[in-house]
């Protein structure tokens, strides 16, 4: 059973419009990600611009992600996997979604642990056994969780074929559960209370897709749904009661923007979304390794704030980028382009 859509959503028939889109956003939630990894919060002399910026980004960035993740979803079937076809999707699954979760832990851990005598490092953990018992406990603190996305996204897979047939295969009612699971006060353990305050927009992306809203061509309600976006992103919430509202908000509003933006700006959403599986892996080492070279070359000030950013920016983006193409150059390190493709 599918919810009727809206008065407002017209479906219309092009696959291909679908696609563009939801690559277009992840590459506008894949930017937003790097811009919100730049600084860590009270470090470097940070100013309070970039400290609210950050908490508002928190706010609908990732909730974009996950929406676009749970369309994509109920878009190719998934859903209706069963069986044998389920436990071949899931291994699947976990090979492009747990082996790099688990690589970029360790590597992350590794590093910050090796360089945090040489080199200016946010997070370094005291030694191996307190990097490992981060993966497990207190994972808001944890200095991997930044790849959190890729363990929830593997349950969500996992976990939604069954949950959507015992729902009578109504997405209105997935919905309803994930928003019951939204409030409730699941312990900092394993990322489990990323995968309650999650599951909301996964859900939404499903119910999204049953109305084909990514289809839709007409940027007629766009100006009228990102003001009421914005008005209400500028609202002091905290972030309990702002995540849900202004993260379903962007849902419906960021690709109604779409087609009222530029060509150069569409490609460079769209190279952005290609390439966010790398960006998203490798950005916080991007990250790290420009501002660690940005503060050995000269001792930091505090004008110096906006240089760091945009060189920071610059290669939490492309950085990543440019590691995938060198690896896919030779044949001994295709695997590993594999994995950032």
């Amino acid at each position: 059973m599918q919810p009727d859509a809206p008065a407002f959503v017209r479906p219309a028939p092009s696959g291909r419009a679908m696609l563009d889109a939801a690559q277009q956003l992840k590459g506008l939630g894949i930017m937003l990600v790097v811009a919100a990894h730049l600084v860590k919060y009270q470090t470097l002399g940070e100013p309070l611009w970039y400290s609210v910026f950050k908490f508002k980004v928190y706010l609908f960035h990732m909730p974009l992600l996950m929406f676009v993740s749970g369309y994509l979803f109920f878009h190719t079937g998934a859903h209706e996997n069963q069986g044998k076809d389920l436990r071949h999707y899931l291994r699947r699954r976990a090979n492009r979604l747990l082996v790099p979760f688990f690589a970029i832990a360790f590597i992350s851990l590794a590093a910050k642990l090796l360089l945090r005598s040489r080199l200016y490092v946010d997070e370094a953990p005291a030694g191996w056994k307190e990097a490992l018992l981060s993966l497990l406990v207190n994972t808001e603190q944890s200095p991997v969780q930044t790849v959190w996305f890729l363990l929830a996204l593997f349950v969500f897979c996992c976990v939604t074929p069954a949950l959507y047939r015992r729902l009578e295969n109504n997405r209105l009612l997935l919905l309803v559960f994930a928003a019951c699971l939204y409030p409730l006060p699941v312990p900092d353990i394993a990322f489990a209370n990323r995968l309650t305050g999650f599951y909301l927009f996964f859900a939404a992306g499903a119910v999204a897709q049953s109305w084909r809203y990514l289809e839709l061509p007409s940027a007629r309600h766009a100006l009228p749904l990102m003001l009421l976006f914005l008005t209400l992103l500028a609202l002091p919430f905290n972030r309990l009661v702002g995540l849900p509202v202004c993260g379903l908000l962007a849902c419906l509003a960021l690709p109604r923007l779409l087609p009222l933006l530029g060509a150069m700006a569409l490609r460079l959403l769209a190279f952005c979304g290609r390439h966010s599986m790398a960006i998203y892996l490798l950005n916080v080492m991007a990250v790290g390794v420009a501002k660690a070279a940005f503060l050995r070359v000269a001792a930091y000030q505090p004008w110096q704030f906006v240089p760091l950013l945009l060189v920071t920016f610059t290669a939490g983006l492309f950085g990543p980028v440019l590691v995938k193409w060198l690896l896919g150059l030779s044949p001994r390190t295709c695997i590993l382009h594999r994995y950032l493709s």
